[in-house]
């Protein structure tokens, strides 16, 4: 858990040759049949700036990669708070 647990999985995943984001790798570029596809994380619990989420977006977008944003938020088996969907409509906003 917490800090060593990150630390673990991330060697864990180095030693397979598992690519991954998040934490504080917030993107990934992935080569797939010929496109670009850039994973974009955010994290509601690690207080991630969703500003710079937006840049990411913008700028994924201008390069003509493909994005995919990836967030982490809310509460499990809960109805969807109003802010999360408010959230979610900034990154489609933003280009996502």
């Amino acid at each position: 858990f917490g800090l060593e647990g990150l630390l673990e999985t991330k060697a864990a995943l180095d030693l397979a040759g598992v690519q991954y984001f998040g934490a504080d790798d917030p993107t990934v570029d992935v080569a797939v049949g010929g496109s670009l596809l850039t994973f974009i994380s955010y994290n509601e619990f690690a207080h991630e700036d969703n500003h710079s989420v937006h840049q990411t977006i913008q700028t994924a977008r201008k390069s003509g990669r493909i994005h995919i944003v990836f967030a982490h938020s809310g509460e499990e088996y809960a109805p969807t708070p109003e802010k999360t969907k408010e959230l979610a409509r900034s990154f489609v906003d933003a280009g996502a």
